[in-house]
């Protein structure tokens, strides 16, 4: 076991080294708030998908990045289009690309999605790899979580990790895009991992990422100072749209067009995932599974198999599965198994979790508006990027007492995190900086 472990270690070693090797140096760009002399006013629209302290942290961070860079007086802002707008704010996907289909000449800076190439399918040439331009009216910035540090959280939560259960449902996207992702750094670290798709209908209410972390008063009232007072925005009222898997398992057998790539034959009506396993999964693992799962099993039923056969399983962020977390909390638990999610909504009833501010997002969209209304840079040629956001681990003190694990100084408990953390208080702004 201590030479596995020794190995865990090494794996997740190269994985980190080949999350940073990517990293240059990048361009410093000055961000200067406009003299109270200037008499430029900037119109500019905010819309979001829903009104819940997710999609709220990301606006406050907006609209005080707006306060920063611009000053008070230089900024107005609308919750709906008008004819002098010159910039608009979409929070969350169906907020995207409702303003992309509004409009192909004012500039765009999108915030709260994950995959902006499948969410706008998007298209690089044949056998290229997206980089992440747009070419159009907009830019924005990903919500996409650090992969990387939820495979360290899944080692460090798990005392004898010998395989990985990876838990979605079939219509989440964004479940299927994270687990591409981890699936890739588990490998390199040479961990054991298998997909197990339940069946559960989609709540509305399920998409929530980090915002059963934040009250409304921490949203609005902790940080008054140096706000703009502005309408709320507007809510655009949430669709079923199901993106494109981008996994193995979708139509790839497709005719190619010029430069059009496979997105054609993956958003296929007969383009379907199927659950996956690992190169390294090997047949003890499931031993213990003396009956192979039935085709219309149900989800408790699936989650005891599957903690027969692992001992960790994960939950990507904004998992559809809110709904039955406690069921399938419950259940992994009693069997010994860690339950591990990627963000701060699931890790009320998990062991553990990441959780990334979403002020920080809204605050990095904000200086991409400041670089577009002010220093002209054209949005379809701003990449597409994740911001520095600070990683804080989690834990579930009723879980870890059951369970008889007991976390180090770098996990906080998160009711008492819940308690004391102030949304936005871990970004440097720039009127702090300067």
């Amino acid at each position: 076991m201590n030479r596995y472990k020794r190995l865990l270690a090494l794996g997740l070693i190269s994985v980190m080294l080949l999350s940073f090797g990517a990293c240059g140096k990048k361009k410093s760009v000055e961000y200067n708030p406009l003299p109270e002399e200037d008499a430029t006013v900037y119109n500019i629209c905010v819309t979001q998908d829903e009104d819940n302290d997710y999609y709220n942290g990301i606006s406050q961070g907006f609209r005080d990045a707006m306060s920063d860079l611009f000053g008070e007086n230089h900024v107005t802002i609308s919750d709906s289009i008008q004819s002098d707008t010159q910039l608009i704010f979409a929070v969350g996907p169906d907020s995207v690309t409702s303003a992309v289909d509004s409009t192909q000449e004012t500039p765009i800076v999108g915030a709260g999605v994950m995959d902006y190439q499948h969410l706008l399918h998007l298209t690089a040439g044949v056998g290229d790899k997206w980089n992440k331009k747009t070419g159009t009216n907009l830019t924005g910035i990903s919500s996409q979580p650090d992969i990387a540090a939820q495979l360290s959280l899944i080692i460090e939560s798990t005392s004898d990790l010998r395989s990985v259960g990876l838990l979605y449902t079939p219509d989440d996207s964004d479940a299927l895009y994270q687990l591409a992702i981890l699936e890739k750094y588990l490998n390199q670290a040479g961990i054991p991992w298998k997909e197990y798709a339940l069946p559960i209908e989609q709540s509305s209410e399920s998409v929530s990422d980090d915002e059963a972390l934040t009250d409304d008063d921490e949203t609005t009232g902790e940080r008054d100072e140096g706000k703009i007072s502005q309408p709320a925005p507007s809510i655009i009222q949430k669709s079923k749209y199901v993106a494109p898997s981008i996994t193995e398992g979708s139509n790839n057998t497709v005719e190619i067009f010029g430069e059009t790539n496979l997105i054609d034959g993956i958003i296929a009506p007969n383009s379907a995932h199927s659950p996956m396993v690992s190169e390294f999964w090997t047949e003890d693992l499931s031993a213990a599974n003396t009956e192979t799962l039935s085709e219309d099993a149900t989800l408790d039923e699936i989650i005891t198999y599957a903690s027969n056969e692992c001992s960790a399983l994960f939950l990507p962020t904004g998992s559809y599965l809110g709904d039955r977390l406690e069921d399938i909390v419950s259940i992994a638990t009693d069997a010994g198994v860690s339950t591990i999610s990627g963000d701060g909504s699931l890790g009320e009833k998990t062991l553990t979790c990441t959780y990334m501010d979403p002020y920080a997002l809204g605050y990095s969209a904000g200086k991409k508006a400041y670089r577009i209304l002010v220093n002209g840079d054209n949005p379809g040629e701003l990449k597409i990027t994740t911001p520095d956001v600070k990683v804080v681990k989690l834990y579930n003190k009723d879980i870890a007492d059951k369970l008889g694990i007991t976390f180090p100084k770098s996990f906080q408990e998160i009711s008492e995190f819940k308690e004391n953390y102030v949304i936005g208080s871990s970004t440097n702004r720039i009127a702090e900086e300067e």
